[in-house]
Parts: C-alpha cells; structure tokens; sequence
C-alpha cells in the first residue's frame, strides 16, 4: 500500500561565503533560479555552487 503523504528533507545547511559578502541588508527578497540567487533591491546573485556573490550589470 502507497502512503498518502509525501515526506520532504526540511534540513538545512549553512552556507559559507567565498570573498566578501555585501554587508546588512533590509527589506529585500530573494529569488532562486537554477544555481543562482538573484536578490531583489540588490545588483548582486549568489552563485550557490561556487558560494561566490557576483555584481550583475543591470541597464534601464
């Protein structure tokens, strides 16, 4: 018999920066998209694999 529920990993890992990070911030929101995190009210995305935080050229 089929259980009726799925069950989901709800562990967490700390991530570890590489380089510097981009100080306090506030009232921002974060987005994920494959690897990345793009960080709204920012022009930075934290490239998960490479637990690196890169500048985005942003026109307009």
């Amino acid at each position: 018999m089929r259980e009726p529920f799925v069950r989901h990993d709800r562990s967490s890992t700390e991530l570890v920066q590489k380089g510097a990070g981009l100080g306090t911030r506030s009232s921002h929101a974060i987005t994920l998209i494959s690897s990345m995190a793009y960080s709204f009210g920012c022009e930075y995305a934290f490239n998960l694999k490479a637990q690196s935080w890169y500048a985005l050229d942003l026109a307009g």
